[in-house]
């Protein structure tokens, strides 16, 4: 397999990162066809990066057989169907984070992988970071404390993100990513969530913070904060472990500190993972054969989100 042959859905904003990178920087894979309900829109970014093919739906897209593997970038409540259909027709699937809005949905479709035996990827690509990378082969075995800052901004309420039926709120689409990073950080799987968020006049939870107890005794504080200012980098990472301290300052800088000489490395460029987490993706394809992030992480990162929304109903932890 010299080149995986992959077809896109959806040419929004996350699409159209995805079909840049897949052209212009990552040789192991080539964007063979494109989909979106704006079809025009899909010719233009087709015409743009020289996809040889545009499809009229998603079903045309997967009965393809010259395509491998399906690239999912549209609405979050399409997310586990065209999962299912994908598996079904035996293709690989990367899907854009979160997997869907109802967990049982998305246990349904996780299991349909399993059966298909095709390949799942979901785009958590936080822990692809190099910075992410440097500071787990630091940071050594044991249960490591963690905290997670994320100067979120408030986006209007009309956003489809705030919507409960497409975007599914900020808690369930936004915050499983960086759940995930600690998730992989530490190690370990969640086995209890507590949450506490400001009350705000539209209840979206927006300003909330995240206490999660790990299986193998690591702990972690997400603090997501939609009332600040962008003069604010967006994203702080501490982590704690036997005298070692590791700070992430917005995937531009890393620092550690330890009882020998500090660590620190600044990047002109901000690298979140993102073309590091597809080629893992194809990698895992193409030879190994394993995904780079296993079933029972994504079902745990899905339902620690929505164990954080329990959390918040009932003002009680939650055991997972």
């Amino acid at each position: 397999m010299k080149k995986l042959s992959m077809g896109v859905v959806g040419v929004g904003r996350i699409g159209k990162v995805h079909i840049k990178s897949l052209a212009l920087g990552i040789p192991e894979a080539q964007v063979v066809a494109v989909t979106d309900p704006r079809i025009e829109e899909a010719r233009g970014i087709a015409e743009l990066y020289g996809i040889p093919s545009v499809k009229q739906d998603f079903g045309e897209l997967v009965q393809d057989g010259s395509i491998q593997a399906v690239v999912i970038c549209s609405p979050t409540d399409t997310h586990a169907r065209y999962i299912v259909e994908a598996a079904r027709a035996g293709k690989h699937i990367f899907c854009e984070k979160p997997v869907d809005l109802s967990l049982q949905v998305i246990r349904d479709a996780l299991n349909e992988v399993e059966k298909q035996g095709v390949k799942l990827m979901v785009g958590f690509n936080r822990r692809f970071a190099p910075h992410a990378v440097k500071l787990k082969r630091q940071l050594g075995d044991g249960p490591i404390s963690m905290i997670y800052r994320v100067n979120a901004g408030s986006i209007p309420r009309d956003n489809w993100i705030q919507d409960k039926e497409i975007g599914g709120g900020r808690i369930i689409g936004e915050t499983c990513h960086f759940i995930d990073f600690l998730t992989w950080l530490c190690g370990s799987l969640p086995k209890q969530v507590y949450a506490v968020a400001m009350p705000d006049p539209d209840g979206f939870n927006d300003t909330i913070s995240i206490s999660l107890q790990f299986a193998n005794g690591s702990i972690g504080n997400l603090s997501y904060f939609s009332n600040g200012s962008k003069q604010v980098s967006k994203e702080y990472i501490e982590v704690y472990n036997t005298g070692v301290i590791g700070i992430i300052r917005d995937f531009r800088e890393l620092e550690i500190r330890s009882t020998g000489k500090p660590y620190r490395k600044k990047t002109f460029v901000q690298d979140k993972g993102q073309a590091d987490m597809i080629k893992a993706f194809i990698k895992g394809i193409k030879e190994s054969g394993t995904p780079p992030i296993s079933i029972d992480e994504i079902f745990s990162v899905s339902r620690t989100t929505f164990a954080a929304l329990k959390s918040l109903r009932t003002r009680q932890a939650v055991s997972l």
